[in-house]
């Protein structure tokens, strides 16, 4: 099992792939530390060579902990992933023609 490891911010920490390797590096998984409503939690953010950081990580833990104490918006990082998701399914099916609809979901559907 690896060994998680500190970095210097505060609430996010990491630990070591056992062999693959980002550059001359292990390559590292970051997660984030923090309470909500009284419950410790923790929730991974990614791996180093998918483009995350101590750094990166830092800063959405902070957009959380303002969300928290605000009161608004997302309060866990999978609440903010679902928010994404259905804002691109939104937008995708907003920009869907009358053509692309007929030919591809009416049609179909009335030729059975």
């Amino acid at each position: 099992m690896a060994q998680w490891i500190k970095t210097n911010f505060p609430g996010v920490r990491y630990r070591k792939h056992d062999s693959r390797k980002h550059g001359l590096q292990f390559d590292r998984y970051f997660t984030i530390r923090y309470k909500l409503r009284g419950v410790d939690r923790e929730e991974g953010l990614g791996w180093a060579s998918a483009g995350y950081s101590a750094e990166k990580a830092y800063g959405h833990l902070k957009k959380l902990r303002e969300s928290i104490k605000a009161g608004q918006g997302p309060q866990t990082l999978k609440e903010s992933r679902d928010i994404e998701r259905d804002r691109r399914d939104h937008e995708e099916t907003a920009n869907i023609t009358f053509n692309d609809y007929f030919k591809k979901t009416y049609l179909p559907i009335h030729q059975e």
